[in-house]
């Protein structure tokens, strides 16, 4: 049985490896010392660094992993991306494998398989899951990772859980990431409770029976039955009416709905996973939110960073943005005039400015195909005179 030693890297980085070998074992270490001691009273077969979270620099870990009497394993890298001379340097090195972020799954998982030795024939199709949390919540900064190891964690517990963050950083893509790696083949929908209608808002979520109401002709469901055993995830929780937060509260309580028209209790399972982007607490000392509700909501939290504070991962959002428009390339001073703005609008106000100025690009250049600051400045003057820049 193969042994990994894993040393400062996030639960991500870990699934997926655990995706690739399903009957290793995985040993953490938290940082190189702790490494070493592990390392004195076992032999990995496999050495995993993730560089973004450990305080050495790779030529110290290199210095001291190679100057082991013990036959050398192969040694994974995974960093933010990193220079070609020093990808060329590590390409020389034997069994020195360097992995650049964000992670392509399958092709991580293809080397790890291929460097242990197992039949091709055991290669898996890789996670979707893993791979759409890389392909969809993208970045590689401290921040972010955070927040994805913490979808990872929570997914498999029962609780109810609160993702906060800004609008457009990405909170519906966690909650659905969050359904797919616990409840992937149950029902999942999501509702905005800003639009929920007030007089059929608790028909909509506990459902009604055929006569409830004029034009109620038939059954209804409603969301919570639909989602039992699945999930249902609430966005702009802070916007439900304070007529419904009692009813809502009472059904995660008890968990078991009363469908308008119906005096008979159904049984529901139902996982809900609630959003926001408006401080609760604050809600609740102005008397709009209730404390109870909050609570029950709130066991588990997710924090989505705002995109100000993860600037680092700007170049890898706009090279993914950049996959629709095939040939253009953002020069390195576009890329530095776009990390000098602070983003109200996170990543979908990002994803609309590279998209415009790739529009207008295409519409005005005919040799040239690199993107330059000024150019960029052209686009978010225009576009976005009301923020300040």
């Amino acid at each position: 049985m193969n042994k990994i030693l894993m040393i400062s890297t996030p639960l991500l980085v870990q699934l997926v490896f655990r995706d690739a070998l399903p009957r290793c074992v995985q040993i953490n270490a938290k940082s190189l010392s702790e490494a070493e001691d592990v390392c004195s009273n076992i032999h990995p077969d496999i050495i995993v660094m993730y560089l973004e979270h450990m305080n050495e620099t790779l030529e110290t870990a290199l210095k001291r992993f190679r100057s082991r009497k013990d036959p050398p394993v192969p040694l994974f890298i995974i960093s933010k991306p990193k220079p070609l001379d020093f990808a060329l340097e590590l390409s020389c090195l034997d069994d020195v494998h360097y992995i650049p972020l964000p992670l392509d799954e399958m092709q991580l998982k293809l080397k790890v398989i291929r460097t242990v030795g197992t039949a091709a024939s055991s290669v898996s199709e890789p996670n979707p899951v893993l791979h759409t949390l890389s392909a969809q919540l993208i970045g590689a900064s401290n921040a972010l990772q955070q927040a994805k190891d913490l979808i990872c964690s929570y997914a498999g517990s029962n609780e109810h859980i609160l993702i906060i963050g800004e609008t457009g950083t990405g909170k519906e893509i966690a909650a659905k990431m969050i359904h797919e790696l616990s409840r992937k083949h149950s029902p999942y929908r999501c509702i905005n409770c800003s639009a929920l209608s007030e007089g059929l808002a608790e028909s909509e979520l506990f459902g009604h029976v055929k006569g409830a109401f004029t034009g109620a002709d038939q059954n209804h469901k409603g969301y919570f039955l639909t989602c039992s055993s699945g999930s249902l995830f609430m966005d702009e929780i802070g916007d439900l009416s304070l007529n419904l937060q009692p009813k809502l509260l009472r059904v995660l309580e008890e968990k078991h709905i009363s469908r308008v028209g119906d005096t008979r209790p159904v049984q529901v399972n139902t996982r809900v996973i609630t959003a926001t982007n408006r401080n609760l607490e604050a809600l609740i000392a102005e008397g709009l939110f209730r404390a109870d509700l909050y609570h029950r909501i709130s066991t588990l939290q997710i924090h989505i960073p705002p995109l100000r504070d993860r600037t680092e991962d700007i170049p890898l959002l706009v090279n993914h943005f950049l996959r629709e428009f095939p040939g253009i390339r953002f020069t390195p001073s576009a890329i530095e005039e776009l990390q000098k703005y602070h983003w109200p609008g996170n990543v979908r106000e990002l994803r609309t400015v590279v998209v415009r100025t790739c529009i207008r690009f295409c519409a005005e250049q005919s040799e040239k195909n690199f993107v330059s600051a000024k150019i960029i400045r052209k686009t978010m003057s225009q576009f976005f005179m009301h923020h300040k820049v």
